[in-house]
């Protein structure tokens, strides 16, 4: 396991191309990577933040989640900041504590092919804001009892995969559109 408290595990430049392929990465008090550049999370490695303040993963480049688990306890497991990409394809990514916020939060642009997105907390397991969403395929679960699948304010496109809340499904505020086919959805899909 690597190990760091208040500064990031792994810091990718605009020119780096990371490539994780296993092993734990841990920190309580700063993002665990800070990716600028290109990074592709594989199989066997885990990924977990305890900050409050800090994302596991703050992605302002080319980030793929093609497998491994991607964890948060007390804040987010992914923020996709604005102009960044960022694909799941496989994988699990994770709210693991009810204090914990949204597994991903995203301001740029967000594919979701497979994989799993859940959290048991009270929020939101997957937020789109003001930006472009697509989900083809995967799992995304909001298992607390007030607790969204989705969250969109942005552009919203679902043609496959499985999205389940306890409450609702899918939230669209006002402004937002959502274009949703071919899914499986438990929970109601609601419109702000």
């Amino acid at each position: 396991m690597i190990e760091s408290v208040n500064t990031a595990v792994i810091r990718s430049y605009e020119t780096s191309v990371n490539i994780i392929t296993g092993g734990t990465l841990f920190d309580s008090g700063n993002n665990v990577i800070n990716n600028y550049g290109k990074c592709q999370i594989l199989e066997d490695a885990y990924i977990k933040c305890e900050s409050t303040e800090y994302s596991s993963i703050s992605n302002k480049g080319e980030l793929s989640i093609e497998g491994g688990k991607i964890t948060a306890t007390k804040n987010r497991a992914i923020t996709n900041h604005e102009n960044a990409t960022l694909y799941v394809k496989n994988g699990e990514i994770a709210i693991i504590d009810t204090e914990g916020t949204n597994a991903i939060k995203n301001l740029g642009t967000l594919s979701i092919e497979g994989g799993t997105i859940s959290s048991i907390s009270e929020t939101v397991a997957t937020i789109n804001s003001e930006t472009e969403m697509t989900v083809t395929g995967g799992k995304i679960t909001a298992t607390g009892t007030k607790g969204m699948a989705i969250y969109n304010t942005g552009t919203l496109t679902v043609t496959g995969g499985y999205i389940s809340s306890n409450w609702h499904a899918i939230g669209v505020e006002l402004g937002g559109t959502a274009t949703v086919t071919g899914a499986t959805i438990i929970g109601s899909v609601y419109g702000y």
